[in-house]
């Protein structure tokens, strides 16, 4: 119990005077002699009160140099002060303002009150040094000036223009005389001799002899000193802006603010061990031997004075209670009542005061239980509320109260006396200090709380004290776990700290309520912490930055209100933030298969885009192809962590952005930030606008939107031989208003992994392919529609340019449906098997065939990949896919009308509709046999010779023979065939020992515009010596499935032409196919003839 007094401010003063030279050599540590007594200023002392009851605390003095350090003035300057001591201490501690620093330096500097006397000084120390010119003349004049100011007479003892006049406790105070010798620099003797020469004038004398080391090396145990300080001139001087401020409202300007310059000090550098020893010993000789010793004299005198007083005029004090009676319930409540200094009851408060200062509890405890009755009486409401609140004190530390008993009611009868008559808020604030802190020591956490957070809005007080106040009411809702409490408190009291511009405070308790509440889904309150960190905290940007973020969260419990409010609020902070430089974006997010990096042509492997199954079997057979001509080629396996790259080619990144505000955002001046030794030239986008959520990208199908947005980047290595790394995106992001705009970058990772993209350029030249239909893009990546005819075979003509100074193997790989003929300059180019070379400055032509299928089909995908490599193994790869899409043009068949003689008939019909002007000309029908020996043995013979021209909806049939082979062809010619015809691939039936007719056809299609088309194409005719039957063909078109009818209806169909037995058989392979075309065949009927007698072969 005895601590209680010390950690609530409850210290005896004693006063200080020193002269010049004194204050010289105690200069020489940077300390006035006051403060060089600070550190050793506490003592364990016995105590007796004047009932002879002992006591042992531990007593705590507060030296203080009058003439430059005094009490501060409440209203003025203590509120500017103690905020300057709050910001300086703050970044020291994460403990509570409260405990930290405020509580001691409020105590420190809170000026003496009227109507007590715990800040009145009991005793002045006067220190002189033989340095002095004349120093008994000048201890002479200290003493002078003491005693005139303490009588209220004119004294020339000047205190600060900011601090209180000094209160003295008595009339004779206690007065001691100290010489402080420099050992280093002084005169011994002279020392000496002042100091007997004093004690001859004024009976006592100390010599405190110091300054014996030079920088020595030891703790500085004065370091508080530098707060102090700091915060003490740092708040005159906003104290001092402050008034002249309010002086010069009425002209509309102000004082411009003065900067404060503040050096941290070190101090005690001349004072070695022994020195620190002296002077722990003058302070401890100085209360042990001297204040105690007058403390406890003065109290027995006053208690005697007290007690005759008392005897004597109780008649009349009950007398004058007696009159009274009837006008006490017309005096006002607010009416002050000043009492003597002398006064029986200012004469009891000093001995209550004393008693207390000096842990006599129990008898300080009677005496203010006595005079709070007197007050009471008296209608003397601050005096009656000083002495409540000592009651409720010194009830808890006499013993004579505890946890359960404790008189809470003079607590809160004291601070509402003092919010209804007290001129001086800050008194009522230093009784809710000395409350708490017993309701701490009390062990009711919960209580103290409660109490401040009651009182504290009750009172007009400075927004510093109310938001101290409400912080710590957090920390105790904290102590007694409620944390809902402590979060809702933090949150307020960071509001104030705000408003008084303690931004680092306030940061301090708002994350630590998000902390709280974070995982507790209280989007509301966590929502509205957010807006506050992000609005407020503008000397941390970052803080701010992540909270605005956060506030654009999608979490479905979000409301519409808040997300507006937040998105309003993201502009802003776009707009205030801009000095915050560039930072690392979180906004936008980034798509997460993203970024993705490749080369021009790279290969496929390394490019997530391209994991269709159909082109890494085509890369495949590619690489092994090259493999074959060139041994340095390797497989690549998946993307190398350094990625090898031409020098002087872009390297392209491609990004996603995932479109998930509920706003769009605008971002600009888009770049790499690529890292690198070598020379570098980067793409810089001027501006790009990323969609809000739920919003249509351009150009893209209902049914093919995407949750992102993606935009490609790139970058050109220009040195050889160097490593660059992609280390991030950087842009200004802004609204779409152009409200503001913050510069920032996004930084690029490697998905599932902290590294960075990386390239290395190659020494060595890569071949680059320049490839003309259409020019490629930096995807190296075509797609080409084409609109054909069932069985037209189209041609794209591909120019290949090798433009680079070294040679490349090319291999061209597609699907079953494609063939290529290589020509240069119109002559065919050795292509060494499937490779060809490319030499430095050649262009080659690459005619690609495509046999379009014989059915109808909407965006068939046909596959080309042309993969090259140079002679060290880098690989590149051009892409070209034709989406194919065929509609029906003809319809044939060949029916045998006399199997004997051979004689057939081949049925042809243009299926266009009249409205189009599609022209049909037959130009050779062949007989074809997957096995060549069978094919030059048949023969086809024309019955006539003319042609066959169908026009849209005509149908034609023309007769031939089929023979054994001995000087007929198996082709019959219609129309000569066009040079680029002859150069056709051949296109064989992958069906073994497949027996079929085909029909080479050209369409001639005229347009509204009478431009003129031409088509060629080439048509399948199943085998026409396996014919059916009506009744079978009734069967099979009715049957689901007519492969196994087929089977059985053929099998024993075969072909007696002469010279051709069993050439005609049906071969297993030919059912799949007759199954996929009977269905279309079955439209045409038997053809009629009538002329056929006449080419009957006998």
């Amino acid at each position: 119990m005895s601590t209680f007094a010390s950690k609530s401010g409850f210290s005896p003063s004693v006063a200080v005077l020193s002269s010049q030279g004194a204050e010289n050599v105690a200069n020489r540590n940077n300390l006035s002699f006051a403060e060089m007594l600070g550190p050793f200023s506490s003592t364990k002392v016995e105590f007796k009160d004047p009932n002879g009851r002992p006591s042992s605390i531990t007593l705590s003095v507060d030296f203080r140099d009058i003439k430059r350090d005094g009490y501060l003035l409440s209203l003025t300057v203590l509120p500017s002060v103690l905020q300057e001591v709050v910001k300086l201490s703050v970044n020291n501690s994460n403990t509570d303002v409260w405990d930290s620093c405020f509580v001691n330096a409020f105590h420190s500097w809170f000026e003496p009150a009227e109507h007590d006397f715990l800040k009145a000084y009991l005793a002045c120390i006067f220190v002189v040094s033989s340095e002095d010119s004349n120093a008994l003349v000048e201890l002479d004049h200290m003493v002078n000036q003491q005693n005139l100011q303490q009588q209220g007479l004119d004294s020339s003892l000047t205190t600060p223009a900011f601090c209180a006049p000094p209160k003295w406790f008595l009339s004779q105070i206690l007065k001691h005389f100290v010489v402080v010798h420099d050992m280093s620099r002084g005169n011994k003797e002279q020392a000496e001799r002042l100091s007997k020469s004093i004690k001859e004038r004024y009976g006592s004398c100390t010599m405190l002899k110091i300054n014996s080391g030079e920088n020595v090396n030891l703790p500085d145990v004065w370091r508080y000193v530098n707060t102090r300080r700091a915060g003490l001139k740092t708040g005159l001087e906003v104290a001092r802006r402050e008034i002249l401020a309010s002086r010069a409202a009425s002209n509309g300007s102000g004082p411009e603010p003065e900067s404060v310059d503040f050096k941290i000090e070190v101090f005690g550098q001349c004072l070695s061990q022994e020195d620190r020893d002296r002077v722990e010993s003058f302070t401890q000789g100085f209360i042990t031997d001297d204040l105690v010793p007058f403390v406890s004299k003065q109290m027995n005198i006053l208690n005697e004075a007290i007690v005759s007083r008392r005897g004597l005029g109780k008649s009349f004090t009950n007398m004058r209670k007696w009159l009274n009676v009837a006008t006490t319930a017309q005096t006002s409540s607010t009416t002050g009542v000043n009492y003597a200094s002398e006064s029986t009851e200012m004469q009891s408060r000093r001995l209550a005061d004393l008693a207390f200062l000096f842990g006599a509890y129990p008898f300080a405890f009677q005496l203010y239980q006595s005079l709070k009755k007197d007050f009471l009486n008296d209608q003397a409401w601050v005096q009656h509320a000083g002495t409540l609140e000592m009651a409720a004190i010194t009830s808890y530390l006499s013993g004579a109260s505890n946890g359960k008993n404790f008189p809470m009611h003079y607590i809160e009868n004291s601070l509402n006396y003092y919010i209804k008559t007290s001129s001086n808020p800050l008194l009522f604030f230093r009784s809710i200090m000395f409350s708490t802190r017993l309701l701490e020591d009390l062990g009711r956490p919960q209580d103290a709380a409660s109490f401040l957070a009651r009182f504290i809005p009750l009172a007009s007080m400075n927004d510093l004290f109310v938001a101290v106040a409400t912080e710590h009411s957090a920390t105790l809702y904290g102590r007694a776990r409620l944390f809902r409490k402590q979060s809702f408190q933090r949150f307020l009291a960071a509001e104030l700290y705000l408003i008084v511009k303690l931004e680092v405070i306030a940061t301090r308790l708002l994350e630590s309520v998000l902390t709280e509440i974070g995982d507790k889904r209280w989007w509301s309150a966590e929502d509205y912490v957010l807006l506050d960190l992000s609005k407020q905290m503008t000397e941390d940007k970052d803080i701010a930055k992540e909270c605005a973020e956060k506030l654009l969260r999608s979490e479905d419990a979000i409301t519409d209100r808040v997300l507006y409010k937040s998105t309003e609020h993201f502009l802003n902070f776009l707009e205030t933030c801009g000095p915050m430089g560039k930072i690392d974006l979180i906004v936008p997010k980034l798509e997460v298969s993203t970024p993705q990096i490749y080369y021009v042509n790279q290969d496929l492997l390394s490019r997530k885009e391209y994991e269709k199954e159909e082109w890494k079997t085509l890369y495949e057979k590619a690489i092994t192809s090259l493999k074959q001509h060139n041994p340095a080629v390797k497989h690549p396996l998946g993307i190398p962590k350094v990625m090898r790259v031409p020098v002087n080619e872009p390297v392209y990144v491609k990004i996603g952005f995932e479109k998930e505000f509920s706003f769009p955002l605008v971002m600009e001046g888009l770049a790499l930030n690529v890292k690198s030794n070598g020379e570098v030239e980067s793409l810089t986008i001027p501006r790009y606008r990323l969609p809000e959520y739920g919003e249509e990208t351009p150009g893209l199908d209902q049914g093919k939107q995407d949750a992102a947005d993606y935009i490609t980047f790139y970058f050109t290595p220009k040195s050889v031989d160097n490593v660059y790394e992609i280390e991030s995106l950087a842009c200004q992001l802004s609204d779409i208003d152009m409200k503001g705009r913050v510069s920032g970058q996004i930084p690029l990772q490697i998905y599932g992994n902290k590294e960075r993209f990386k390239v290395k350029t190659d020494k060595l030249v890569w071949p680059r392919l320049s490839i003309s239909t259409p020019n490629h893009t930096y995807e190296e990546y075509q797609k080409m529609s084409l609109e054909l005819y069932c069985g037209q075979v189209y041609r794209k003509e591909v120019e290949i340019g090798n433009p680079s100074e070294t040679a490349a193997t090319v291999t061209v790989t597609s699907e079953a449906r494609c063939k290529f003929v290589i020509t240069s300059d119109d002559k065919a180019v050795d292509n060494d098997g499937d490779c060809f070379k490319v030499l430095p400055r050649q262009i080659l032509k690459l005619n690609i065939f495509i046999l379009a299928p014989r059915t109808a089909v909407k965006s068939k995908p046909v596959r080309v990949l042309l993969s090259y490599c140079s002679a060290h193994g880098a690989i590149r790869n051009h892409l070209i896919e034709f989406s194919v899409t065929t509609t029906h043009l003809l319809k044939t068949n060949i029916r045998v009308i006399d199997r004997k003689s051979g004689l057939c008939a081949l049925v042809v019909k243009n299926e266009v509709s009249k409205r189009s002007f599609v022209q049909i000309e037959a130009l050779k029908l062949s007989f074809k046999s997957n096995d060549k020996k069978v094919e030059s043995h048949v023969g086809l013979e024309k019955v006539s010779d003319r042609k066959i021209t169908l026009e849209a909806e005509q149908e034609d049939t023309f007769c031939f023979k089929i023979k054994a082979n001995k000087s007929s062809s198996p082709e019959i010619n219609f129309q000569e065939i066009p040079q680029d015809g002859k150069n056709w691939p051949t296109f064989e039936d992958s069906t073994e020992k497949s027996i079929y007719f085909e029909l080479l056809w050209k369409a001639r299609k005229t347009d509204l515009s009478q431009t003129i088309t031409n088509s060629y194409g080439r048509t399948r005719i199943p085998n026409p010596f396996i014919s059916l039957s009506s009744d079978e063909k009734e069967t099979i078109t009715a049957f689901a499935g007519p492969k196994l009818l087929l089977k059985k209806s053929f099998e024993e169909k075969t072909s007696d032409l002469p010279g051709l037995e069993g050439t005609f058989k049906l071969a297993e392979g030919d059912i799949d196919v007759l199954s996929e075309e009977i269905l279309q065949n079955l439209q045409i009927k038997e053809p009629k003839i009538p002329w056929a007698h006449k080419y009957a072969v006998s």
